[in-house]
């Protein structure tokens, strides 16, 4: 029988980040098992069926709704699966199902489960991260195997998440970490072993083929551009102040980008399709720019990862605050100056290897973007070779990674180390 592969945590298509990572992913998995039946659990399943063709069914606990004010409702649903898990799996007794039957019967059922990769494994999310981690849990109760794939993974700042985290994640049979930093962090948490292994985005194995349906082609400008992508991180301790020196710092650079001779694109990985709202952000720099028609806001909602591809493409240099920018950006040849909000973006492009290209968004300045900016635009044609050749290298190594540690477990086997 075709092996049964079930891939969970998928949060919303709307962020075409978390669409990148779950068809690199798929990509990686049709390669490696072609026969392999696969069904995706997520948090907005009807958005997730707009932009794939997968199969979908709602998360068996779905992290978008859990708030504080209704926790406990799904602590009450959890208690309740860990009782339904436990009189399975030791008394091959099925209790009575009283939500979510298909998706109990999926993790039932499945010869691996793969939380799919992405940075939401950390406090920032709390508490909507406990049920992230519980799914593991669940899936183990039951016997099956599983694997988080391609992840960022922290930091706890928090004691309590700290103990659940190392509690949850002690038990899965493996975690393939995207960055170094996750590796440093799952050491934190004193979780270290064979079954740790450091690989890379999926997203990196997305084919870069130029789309013949171009649905971004249309807001081209017919001269040399800059696509910038923004966005408003909640998690500062002074949110407010950085937010507001965010936008100031971008208005000054824009101007001067303006004043250089640059158009300037502003294109969103996550469109307003959900509560982020990048085109807002966006709106906020441009109403400050001092000559305004030249300086494009996209609202299409309409376009896929392919599509952003053959956009950046066309692009002279991108500048990303969403990291899946730049790695899109990276996919289709074009260098980025990344503006990071989390670690992620200053592993990415250390491994990339131009990780002087990166400013941190809680504390950058202007100048520093115009002079990082300069130096990228002296190097840019040794750094397009570089990044063709990364990013080759990238999309081998993470299939590789996972035919070597990942296929043996979906034939019941155990990892080969």
């Amino acid at each position: 029988m075709p092996p049964k592969i079930l891939i969970t945590n998928n949060y919303s298509s709307a962020n075409r980040g978390d669409a990148a990572i779950l068809d690199g992913l798929v990509s990686i998995i049709s390669n490696s098992v072609p026969r392999a039946e696969i069904v995706v659990l997520s948090s907005s399943p009807l958005v997730l069926q707009k932009y794939h063709r997968y199969k979908t069914f709602e998360s068996l606990i779905n992290s978008g709704k859990v708030k504080r004010h209704n926790f406990h409702l799904y602590l009450f649903r959890m208690i309740y699966l860990v009782l339904w898990g436990f009189f399975y799996r030791i008394f091959k007794i099925q209790l009575p199902k009283v939500s979510k039957s298909k998706q109990i019967d999926l993790y039932k059922n499945s010869d691996l489960v793969i939380s799919v990769g992405g940075g939401y494994i950390n406090d920032n999310y709390r508490p909507g991260v406990i049920t992230r981690l519980f799914e593991f849990y669940f899936a183990k109760l039951l016997s099956r195997k599983v694997i988080l794939w391609s992840h960022s993974i922290g930091p706890f700042n928090h004691s309590a998440y700290k103990f659940l985290a190392r509690f949850f994640l002690s038990r899965v049979d493996l975690i393939a970490t995207r960055d170094n930093r996750s590796i440093q962090e799952l050491k934190q948490l004193d979780i270290q072993g064979p079954y740790i292994l450091q690989t890379f985005d999926s997203a990196f194995a997305l084919s870069n083929k130029i789309n013949s349906d171009d649905k971004l082609q249309k807001f081209v400008p017919n001269r040399q551009f800059i696509s910038i992508s923004v966005r408003f991180w909640p998690f500062y301790e002074n949110k407010e102040y950085v937010y507001r020196n965010y936008i100031k710092q971008m208005v000054h650079f824009c101007d001067w980008l303006i004043g250089e001779g640059f158009m300037l694109v502003f294109v969103s990985t996550t469109p307003k399709e959900r509560h982020i709202d990048d085109v807002r952000v966006a709106e906020e720099i441009k109403a400050g720019i001092i000559n305004k028609n030249k300086a494009l806001i996209i609202r299409e909602v309409g376009y896929n990862n392919r599509d952003l591809i053959d956009f950046y493409r066309r692009a002279y240099i991108n500048i990303g605050t969403r990291m899946h920018s730049t790695i899109l950006a990276a996919l289709a040849g074009t260098p980025s100056l990344a503006i990071a909000y989390e670690f992620k973006s200053q592993e990415l492009f250390s491994m990339l290897g131009i990780k002087e290209f990166v400013v941190e968004q809680e504390r950058f300045s202007s100048e520093e973007l115009k002079y990082k900016f300069s130096k990228l635009v002296n190097e840019r044609l040794h750094i397009k070779k570089l990044l063709a050749k990364k990013c080759e290298i990238f999309a081998l190594s993470v299939v590789n990674d996972f035919e070597i540690n990942a296929v043996p477990m979906i034939k019941g086997g155990t990892r080969r180390i």
